[in-house]
């Protein structure tokens, strides 16, 4: 299913009411998945292979929080209704990070992890970690905002 498609259909899951005009591009990103050839046959390697990010430009910044919002709602999402001919897959929406703030968001989830942190998210481009609901959310800025928070002990680079 081409992307145009396939965003349009998300946004019916979602209730949204988005017009052709409010969005400017999408395209799927990333790496192509290489597939290899295994005992099921080529079949099941396709199935098995997961599809590069799609990425979705919209032309107003509140559709855009709507779409996230709504995203945020309704967690469980699968492709049962946007694709027909592969199983159904989980469908995640979440905003597109700058490569900084993408590697340090990886960094804070591996140490909420490691030290049993119960929330680690971003939030309009900014990452938030917080130990538990009584604590208050702390903002990771850079490395050093890591190191500050979770220890000298961190994940390194």
């Amino acid at each position: 299913m081409p992307a145009a498609c396939t965003h349009s259909v998300i946004f019916e899951i979602y209730n949204l009411t988005l017009d052709e005009r409010d969005i400017v591009s999408a395209e799927r990103v990333g790496r192509k998945t290489v597939l290899v050839e295994n005992e099921r046959g080529t079949e099941a390697a396709a199935t098995l292979a997961r599809p590069r990010a799609l990425v979705v430009r919209l032309v107003r910044r509140s559709a855009r929080d709507e779409l996230l919002r709504a995203a945020r709602v309704r967690r469980i999402l699968d492709s049962a209704g946007v694709v027909s001919s592969v199983a159904p897959r989980r469908v995640y929406v979440n905003e597109r990070l700058s490569r900084l703030n993408k590697q340090l968001f990886y960094k804070a989830r591996e140490e909420s992890r490691r030290l049993k942190w119960k929330f680690a998210w971003t939030k309009n481009g900014k990452i938030f970690v917080r130990r538990d609901y009584t604590q208050t959310a702390v903002r990771i800025r850079d490395q050093a905002d890591i190191t500050r928070v979770f220890g000298d002990a961190t994940v390194s680079p």
